[in-house]
């Protein structure tokens, strides 16, 4: 029978699935250190335990099984919620100002979240609020943060528009900025590319990416950089190169760029691998490469399965669904085969 421990952890009982999980080495980490997203997906994905019968043993909801699976939103909800419960109990100002600090990082984490979740008029809530407490606090690095996030999430959603508008606002806020580093000048000019990618400003585009690079080569060891920024590398500048240039349709140029960058990248982030093989994968289909397209789109699958992201399954769909005018295929077959063992419809 299948049952909770006193510790917490989940007992699958017998039976060959639950017998192989139980000896997954990925499976024996995570329950040391008590991960219970990583245990709940595997026993999802792996034993076949639906999330409702996962509720009922560990008098949990359903929706919060869910929750815990896609990467604890709701623990960051609530911090920020019990944080501004405090800024309305404090007549301190150092500690107000303390406090605006870290409400406005949180409400950009739930805001993110929600973002890669593909809930965007919730994320561009959050974003705001989080805008709204660093400008209490004159906080202009973050000030520039957040609009650059509101820039990127509007190129999703295909507001050209608006996705130049709030990448200008952010990169005003850290031209008003002395201490803005070269990185955060970098990662906001390469926003700047993506908002006139997708305008089809061609000219703009490649002013943006010039700058980009121009800023990213001014980068020391040194520079204190803001926490935000750092994931911004060299590898992750060729990539959103890349990105840029596809936007284009300048696809043979992109294809390139992104393939160094992968070779370039730390094997470790799986999730920022599964995005870029991805692109990549668009990339090759463009170019007419079926085979090596659908090749590098199933190493996005076994990437994207160890990282849940709404976003991500969102991208493999929709590639999937560019896939249309090559059903027959073999090799089509056989990625459709592998998508649907990974992202269950």
């Amino acid at each position: 029978m299948t049952q909770v421990t006193e510790a917490g952890f989940v007992d699958l009982g017998t039976g060959a699935q639950c017998a192989r999980l139980l000896t997954d080495p990925e499976m024996i980490d995570a329950c040391r250190v008590r991960d219970f997203s990583t245990v709940f997906r595997l026993v999802k994905k792996q034993a076949g335990i639906h999330p409702s019968m996962i509720a009922r043993l560990c008098d949990l909801t359903p929706s919060r099984v869910g929750e815990v699976i896609a990467g604890e939103r709701p623990a960051v909800g609530g911090q920020l919620h019990y944080v501004v419960g405090l800024l309305g109990e404090s007549s301190s100002r150092p500690l107000k100002n303390d406090l605006c600090g870290v409400a406005a990082e949180l409400a950009r984490l739930t805001g993110w979240t929600h973002f890669d979740a593909r809930q965007y008029n919730q994320a561009r809530a959050y974003f705001t609020q989080a805008l709204q407490l660093a400008t209490e606090v004159d906080d202009r690095p973050f000030m520039a943060n957040v609009p650059a996030c509101m820039s990127l999430q509007a190129t999703y959603q295909d507001k050209s528009a608006d996705a130049l508008a709030f990448v200008q606002a952010a990169q005003d806020a850290a031209r008003a900025d002395n201490g803005a580093t070269a990185r955060v000048h970098s990662m906001l000019a390469m926003r700047e590319a993506f908002a006139h990618a997708s305008l089809g400003s061609r000219t703009a585009t490649h002013a943006a990416l010039a700058e980009a690079h121009r800023q990213f080569e001014r980068i020391r060891t040194d520079d204190p950089d803001p926490s935000w920024v750092t994931y911004f590398d060299e590898p992750k500048l060729i990539v959103d190169t890349r990105i840029a240039h596809g936007q284009l349709g300048e696809a043979a140029a992109a294809e390139a760029l992104i393939a160094d960058a992968m070779r370039r990248e730390h094997g470790t982030n799986q999730r920022g691998r599964a995005f870029h093989a991805l692109w990549l994968a668009r990339t090759q289909l463009q170019l007419g490469k079926l085979d090596q397209a659908c090749h590098t789109a199933t190493d996005a699958l076994a990437s994207a399965s160890a990282v849940p992201s709404e976003r991500l399954a969102g991208h493999l769909k929709e590639f999937y669904g560019q896939l249309a005018p090559y059903r027959g295929e073999p090799v089509t077959a056989a990625f459709e085969a592998r998508l649907r063992e990974v992202l269950p419809a």
